[in-house]
């Protein structure tokens, strides 16, 4: 081949790429914003009737919303939907050339855009009988659309080589792991995982510093949320998203969409992980946030998805999703996802779109509408919401506080006024979260304050469905705007508030802890449920200020109340401590009659014996209270031997002081109890019992204080 002929052929393939490349550029810009009008159309619905949905349609229905998304980005650019309200009105006199004109040299219009041919991509016209010149703005769209979808292409297959790299490096799970996914591949890897990966070949990763750091039944939450994932295809449709978007990676409603369906995905993963896991939601839920609270640990991407707690926010959105709603019917909840999904479709294309005045005014100018539009504020507010949980956005923040806010005080009679109110104080909460967690703790009690009163106020229109969280949110948003602990350790309990006199006196809250009291009788007021959080979580504030304030009665009441509910949580030790104080405090007053100490010193013991048989006596917070058990126990069989000496009942006091000798041989007294058991056995008159104890104690200690006396009694 001659080099004239390469060099003319060359010439001509560079030209056809350029001509290529300029049409792609021209035609597609015109394609990128009529398609970003409708697929942002689309998004925003899917995204309000996500919202609205979440207590009532499961996420794997809930993800049909999404999918109008990507049908429409498939369909013409210029298709007329059967259903839209632009259908029936007036063509628009704006023509393709007026939007995106692109001419040759001499004029002449080029053709009209082409149906796509991938993914709603714009297909290519025919090129003119005569080369157009190139214009460089153009070809340079074209480029750049081009080098976007190879950049991504080629990081998703440098993702996919890092997968095959990972595990190739990782080994065969241990036996006990395997067993939890039998019809799976289970690998242990150093640093990566937890995730799924696989189409073909479905496997299971973890990663080896996870599995030091988790409990058995942990272990196996984590490894359900993984094969939900692979029951679910989730590997599959994550490889299927990342070609979408890499072929319409201009469109920013796509990568939403994409996004949104990846958190759907997640949370119907933990859904179906409670079932195949046999666990319960708390169980799962306390995983989750022991594996936020773990250092990162390396997952791939490209086809693989995993256990990914993310932060506070997000952990606290997959526990209330858990906690659900009233569902609908599972025949009803795929009605209405397909069924809005459709609706929202047939509406998304007529044409040339027409432009809507109202929906091109700015955010702020329809807030400021004199005549309050309740449906306006709903979609400004919850549309805003949306996207500022997304892109932690305050401006969007700001608008949708704005457009709650009016909506508050103008649309007390619409059917959607409790919700709103609810969905109100969770912007707010979120707000407060986030001002804590920046460190800014003075402006956060601050914002947990309000957000407690906008809780308060959602309570008192009966929000329905949301009546449990709004009143736990409540509780949770007062104990944060006082700088308090929702599940902290009980601090000075009642037995370090004596008086000069050695007494207890009773002592007033203060305006915190009265407003803390208020909040949790709040609770009370709208949850009747003993093994609800929310009211173990009041029975125990309860109990632990009654304590410090020396209100031993109420203390003992709420405490006990709390460990008959339920038993195996840490709040439950702490109860139980308080309890133990309680009834060690009521034994050891010796101001009050006998009769009452050896009714404490019983309830003690009887206490005692019911705590070492309860799930919460083995957690770790427990140990101060196992090592109490001993002491505690012989304390109390220490005092009811010597109401019994007091009481003339001398031969039970010498039973009961022998008992003692028995339990505790090494105990710091004991030649005190030796010599008591040896005086009440002389008493009671057997006195060969009292030379038995006698003679023991000068065996034991020889030189003790009490020696010339267990002399005498020896003889």
């Amino acid at each position: 081949m001659s080099e004239s002929i390469l060099a003319e052929l060359t010439l001509l393939a560079t030209a056809d790429l350029a001509a290529t490349l300029a049409a792609l550029g021209h035609d597609g810009a015109g394609w990128w914003l009529r398609m970003s009008l409708w697929t942002g159309a689309l998004l925003a619905a899917a995204l309000l009737a996500d919202h609205l949905l979440r207590r009532r349609v499961a996420p794997a229905w809930r993800a049909v919303l999404y999918l109008a998304v990507f049908v429409r980005a498939a369909l013409p650019v210029d298709w007329s939907a059967p259903l839209s309200p632009l259908a029936a009105a007036p063509a628009s006199t704006t023509t393709v050339e007026e939007v995106a004109p692109a001419t040759t040299n001499d004029g002449a219009a080029l053709e009209a855009l082409a149906a796509p041919a991938l993914l709603g991509a714009p297909a290519l016209p025919a090129p003119p009988a005569e080369g157009p010149s190139l214009s460089p703005l153009p070809l340079a769209l074209g480029l750049v659309y081009l080098l976007g979808a190879l950049a991504l292409l080629g990081a998703g297959v440098r993702a996919r080589r890092r997968l095959r790299a990972t595990i190739a490096e990782a080994r065969p799970a241990r036996p006990e792991l395997a067993a939890l996914a039998p019809e799976l591949t289970v690998l242990e890897h150093a640093e990566a995982g937890p995730f799924a990966c696989g189409v073909l070949r479905r496997r299971v990763v973890l990663p080896a510093r996870l599995l030091g750091a988790l409990a058995p039944d942990e272990l196996a939450c984590v490894v359900a949320h993984e094969r939900a994932h692979h029951r679910r295809r989730d590997p599959l449709q994550v490889f299927a998203l990342s070609l979408v978007t890499a072929a319409l990676w201009p469109l920013l409603p796509i990568w939403i969409a994409a996004a949104r369906l990846r958190q759907l995905m997640e949370l119907s993963a933990d859904e179906l992980a409670l079932r195949l896991g046999r666990t319960d939601a708390r169980r799962y839920g306390e995983t989750l946030l022991k594996l936020a609270e773990l250092p990162a640990v390396r997952s791939p991407l490209a086809t693989a998805v995993g256990l990914e707690p993310g932060g506070v926010a997000e952990i606290r959105r997959r526990l209330l999703a858990l906690r659900g709603g009233a569902r609908l019917p599972a025949a009803a909840q795929a009605g209405v996802a397909v069924a809005i999904g459709s609706l929202a479709l047939a509406c998304a294309g007529a044409g040339e779109p027409i432009a809507d005045e109202r929906c091109e005014e700015p955010v702020d100018a329809r807030l400021a509408e004199p005549a309050a539009d309740c449906v306006a504020l709903k979609r400004v507010a919850t549309t805003q919401h949306d996207r500022s949980e997304r892109a932690d956005d305050p401006d969007a923040r700001e608008q949708a506080l704005a457009a709650y806010d009016r909506y508050a005080a103008s649309c007390a009679r619409d059917q959607d006024h409790a919700e709103m109110l609810y969905y109100r104080a969770e912007l707010l909460w979120a707000a407060a979260s986030r001002l804590h967690a920046s460190g800014d703790e003075t402006r956060a009690r601050a914002a947990f304050d309000r957000a407690r009163g906008a809780f308060e106020q959602a309570l008192a229109a009966k929000p329905g469905g949301f009546t449990e969280d709004a009143a736990y949110a409540q509780l949770l948003a007062t104990m944060n705007a006082l700088g308090l602990e929702t599940r902290a350790a009980p601090g000075r309990r009642g037995d370090g508030s004596r008086d000069a006199g050695g007494a207890f006196p009773i002592t007033d809250y203060s305006g915190d802890e009265r407003r803390l009291l208020r909040s949790g009788e709040l609770f009370a007021r709208y949850v009747d449920d003993p093994e609800n959080e929310g009211t173990q979580l009041v029975l125990y504030t309860r109990a632990r200020l009654a304590s410090e304030h020396n209100r031993f009665d109420e203390a003992e009441r709420h405490a006990r109340a709390l460990l008959d509910s339920s038993d195996g949580e840490a709040l439950h030790v702490w109860a139980a401590q308080i309890l133990t104080d309680v009834l060690t405090i009521r034994m050891a007053d010796e101001a009050a009659p006998d009769a009452a100490r050896e009714a404490a010193a019983d309830e003690l013991l009887a206490w005692l014996t019911r705590a070492q048989a309860m799930a919460l006596y083995q957690r770790d917070e427990a140990a101060s209270l196992r090592d109490a058990v001993s002491p505690l126990t012989t304390g109390a069989m220490w005092v009811k031997a010597e109401v019994a000496n007091a009481a003339g009942r001398h031969a039970e006091c010498g039973a009961r002081f022998a008992a003692l000798i028995d339990r505790a041989p090494e105990h710091p007294q004991l030649d005190d109890a030796m010599i008591n058991a040896a005086r009440c056995w002389s008493a009671s008159g057997d006195r060969a019992r009292a030379r038995e104890h006698a003679r023991a104690l000068l065996r034991r200690a020889p030189g003790s204080e009490h020696a010339r006396e267990a002399r005498t009694l020896a003889r």
